[in-house]
């Protein structure tokens, strides 16, 4: 308590002397500035709010940015993180924000913001700059970061705990230790649960200690989110209004700071925060095949997710001429409309370069406002006029009228288009019919009322023709409707989700490069393009290099949908890094606990034992450096001897990886003296494989077969003639075997989720993946849905499909469950207390019958799905039609 007071009574004294600046209309927003001493200039940026006035004091954010952002343009500290959050709502923003860049490319990531590194001393001094060039509340200092800054806003808060007003560590970690010192101080720290750069265990460590000590700190894991965990945030209204009061505890509502906008175009700002600068294009990269059974997932679809203006609209006025015994006529039908439901769609490649669409309209009415009608001037037909009012035409009121056309898969610029190819429509004599009109003015001779009406009816129906003409106008749009649905992009993420490196991921974008049609389905292959690792480096154009997977005609012709996965284009990923000279990594910054201990001096003065001459102080530095490319080669099935494979299996090798070695005797010396050298190579079998983490969920699995190949040798540097030449190579080779199983067993290298492909009301999921050289191929097919009964009764019920009736009552035995192989949402029923309860059960869902609690009858509830030991049995049923079949598991 009394350490507090003399703070507040400092901070009270600092607030009265401090020199105050009054800021111009130019002296807000995103400023450029300069900050000078013995080391040169250092380029840094603040922002100052729009209304800032130097008469009262402002909160002020120190802000700490990632690895990727480090140089000395001044520019790339504001690209991500806070920067573009204070962007979009920069005419509210009540924060003065200082960003500072850290110059170090070459140094520790995660001691980097260090108060004791040149960095983060410096990031100090321009934040005192920055207090005394505007009126700063000593008593509102927040320092917040993302990654190598979340590590950095820990060791900030551990080095001046009595200067924050509270810590905002997003995505980083730090040594839990520094609990004690930071107790006193409020933090709210956010993490990604699926985080594969910086584990959520690094912040978690450091919560669980605050908390022992009685603290009260705020953890926000946002389950789906990966490293980007700012993107969430930053964005979060809540924050700042925690962050003008961190003492108060954070409201479950908060005023908004930011401004209502569209979601698309926030996701526009996300990625011009993000330049994504092509370095690197790869052909062939992926393939999908959209094959029948995915075309028709599509077609259940269509009716639901196109919108209702695409048979909706206005139809021209339509004029015509007769002549009724020797007396021309002009009529004109005017104020025409027509509306429709889509109700059912079949889409079905049969042929090359052709694929069927037909769809189903149900209620389709043509409206017609008024008709008039008017004799030839001259003797006979002057005078003659009338005025019939509104007509209708009704089609499909009995059974959808099918709409047939035939489209090509083309691509252009890197888009793939639908090519109208023909169209065929004829209304069935029985299905349509003329109404009207109502009420008919008329004038002259012989213009009777009763023939009248029954010339234009009976003209309607002469016209049946240009009617259908009329309505297949409609299928231009539906075309247009057909293209939007067909969305690639969620096969970056399985490039990505393959990286077998604990750092730089890479950003890829993938875009249509050949497509290929046969009676089966559609090939379509996808080159993915790779950013620049850092934007202002990037080449004038980007490197293409030569095909790594198959072109369109040479992927397998299956009525599947399919994801083929060319994993050699690894390769050139790697050789990008390396070629970037980032492919290089302090031991201490990886997620790879036993390769730090090749960074631990302890243990390297054992291995070592020169480096035991050097004293207790010796400071060692020791980074992974990759300096040939990974590579994914076909490892044919072999028998006998150590290895023995019944399977064509990948072989991931790293062939050239070192453990480069530095020290220095002086602390305050820059100069690190090159000392030693770990040259090793690895080498491992790998089979893809399906995994289920539960009934609803899928991932591709890496299954490391047999044992890692590694080749290990070391050497002093050149120049150096150590005491002791020993290096004890068996003990480093236990090590790094160590942490190659961290990686491959249970690190980045072991798991990739696969999110179900969805297509808005329909769903397919993954049900095998296999390795068929050069692609790891993954295949799609239908989810179902899934109802087990937890009840000590039997279950009986009924299911209805989109275009079927209610079946006959299926009984589900207690313990057991139902498993209906359909790619739609399902409609069940059952009798209560003798009428209908119903649901309509999503598609993919599992659905549990269950009485939670006492005296309550039993219901039907989502089932809580837990994590399963091993795969369950296959779960394909026999083939149904509409959801009149069921599975018994």
């Amino acid at each position: 308590m009394l350490r507090r007071r003399i703070r507040i009574v400092a901070l009270m004294i600092t607030a009265l002397v401090a020199p105050v600046a009054i800021a111009t209309a130019a002296d807000t927003g995103f400023l450029d500035r300069v900050y000078t001493d013995d080391a040169g200039d250092h380029k840094y940026k603040v922002f100052v709010p729009q209304n800032y006035d130097a008469a009262k004091q402002w909160p002020v954010i120190l802000f700490l940015h990632s690895a990727d952002q480090r140089g000395n343009d001044g520019q790339a500290q504001v690209e991500q993180g806070l920067g573009p959050a204070i962007k979009e709502q920069a005419d509210s923003f009540p924060f003065i924000a200082v960003f500072p860049q850290a110059e170090d490319t070459k140094g520790r990531i995660l001691t980097a913001w260090s108060p004791d590194s040149p960095d983060g001393a410096r990031a100090l001094k321009i934040l005192e700059t920055v207090e005394k060039d505007f009126r700063v509340d000593p008593q509102q200092r927040i320092v917040t970061g993302w990654s190598m800054g979340g590590y950095g806003t820990w060791l900030m808060g551990a080095a001046k705990p009595d200067f924050w007003a509270a810590l905002v560590p997003i995505s980083g970690g730090g040594d839990p230790a520094i609990a004690k010192t930071i107790q006193d101080i409020p933090v709210w720290c956010f993490h990604g649960a699926k985080d594969p750069v910086v584990k959520i265990a690094d912040d978690q460590q450091v919560i669980d200690a605050l908390r022992k000590l009685g603290a009260d700190p705020y953890f926000t894991v946002y389950p789906d989110a990966e490293h980007d965990a700012w993107k969430l945030a930053y964005r979060d209204p809540r924050l700042y209004t925690w962050m003008l009061d961190p003492a108060a505890p954070v409201k479950s509502t908060a005023p908004l700071l930011a401004k209502p906008r569209d979601r698309s175009i926030d996701e526009q700002k996300s990625r011009d925060a993000e330049p994504f600068v092509p370095a690197l294009e790869i052909p062939s990269a992926i393939s999908v095949r959209l094959g029948n059974d995915l075309l028709k997932a599509m077609a259940e679809t269509i009716p639901q997710v196109t919108p209702p203006d695409v048979t909706r609209g206005v139809i021209a006025n339509i004029g015509q001429g007769s002549s009724v015994q020797g007396v021309s006529f002009s009529t004109t039908l005017y104020g025409i409309n027509y509306s429709g439901r889509l109700v059912r769609a079949r889409v079905k490649a049969y042929t090359k370069d052709k694929v069927n669409v037909q769809v189903g309209l149900s209620d389709v009415r043509i409206n017609i406002s008024g008709a008039s009608i008017s004799g030839s001037p001259g003797p006979l037909g002057g005078g003659r006029y009338a005025q019939a009012g509104p007509m209708s035409i009704a089609l499909g009121y009995r059974r959808p009228i099918w709409i047939s056309f035939d489209v090509t898969p083309y691509i252009v610029n890197q888009q793939l288009k639908l090519r109208l190819r023909g169209t065929y429509f004829r209304i069935p004599n029985d299905n349509w019919s003329v109404s009207g009109p109502n009420g008919i003015s008329a004038s002259g001779l012989g213009m009777d009322e009763g023939r009248i009406a029954s010339s234009l009816r009976s003209g309607l129906y002469g016209s049946k023709s240009r009617i259908e003409n009329e309505i297949l106008t409609a299928i231009p749009p539906m075309v247009a409707e057909l293209e939007k649905k067909i969305d690639l992009s969620p096969a970056g993420k399985l490039v990505t989700g393959l990286w077998p490196l604990p750092v730089y991921k890479p950003r890829v974008r993938v875009w249509p490069q050949s497509v290929s049609t046969d009676d089966k389905g559609i090939s379509i292959v996808l080159g993915a393009t790779a950013a620049a690792i850092d934007a202002r480096q990037a080449p004038p154009r980007p490197r293409v290099i030569a095909a790594v997977g198959p072109d369109a005609e040479q992927v397998p012709q299956t009525e599947e949908f399919q994801f083929g996965l060319a994993p050699n284009m690894l390769g050139p990923l790697t050789q990008m890094l390396i070629d970037d000279d980032a492919a290089r990594i302090h031991l201490l910054d990886t997620p790879i606990e036993n390769f730090k201990k090749l960074a631990d001096r302890q243990f390297l003065s054992e291995v070592i034992p020169d480096l035991k001459h050097y004293g207790p102080d010796v400071q060692i530095w020791s980074e992974l450096i990759m300096t040939e490319p990974l590579q994914i080669v076909d490892a044919p099935a072999k028998s006998g001897g150590e290895e023995d494979v019944a399977q064509s299996t990948m072989r991931l090798q790293l062939p050239r990886l070192l453990i480069s070695l530095a020290i220095k005797t002086d602390a305050t010396s820059e100069t690190w003296t090159p000392y030693a050298e770990l040259e090793f190579s690895a080498s491992q079998r790998v089979i893809p494989t399906l995994q289920k983490p539960t009934s609803l969920t899928r991932a591709l699995a890496l299954q490391w077969q047999g044992q890692p190949e590694l080749n290990l040798q070391a050497r002093f540097a050149p120049d150096l003639k150590p005491e002791d030449n020993t290096i004890d190579l068996p003990r480093i080779r236990e090590v790094l075997l160590a942490g190659w199983a961290e990686l491959t067993e249970g690190g980045t290298a072991s798991r990739v989720d696969i999110a179900d492909f969805d297509l808005g009301y329909s769903k397919l999921r993954v049900n095998d993946i296999t390795w068929a050289p050069p692609q790891i191929v993954t295949t799609f097919g239908a989810p179902g849905v899934k109802i087990t009964n937890n009840f000590d009764q039997p279950l009986v019920y009924e299911t209805k499909g989109p275009y079927s009736d209610w079946s006959a009552p299926f009984t589900l035995p207690s313990g057991e469950s139902h498993y209906f192989a359909i790619t739609y949402p399902l409609m069940y029923r059952r009798q209560v207390n003798g009428s209908y309860q119903v649901f309509t059960l999503p598609v993919g869902s599992h659905s549990a019958y269950s009485a939670p609690l006492a005296r309550k009858p039993p219901q039907l509830y989502q089932a809580k799905e837990q994590p399963q030991e091993k795969p369950p049995a296959d779960e394909s049923p026999a083939q149904d039609s509409d959801a009149q079949s069921a599975k018994s598991e």
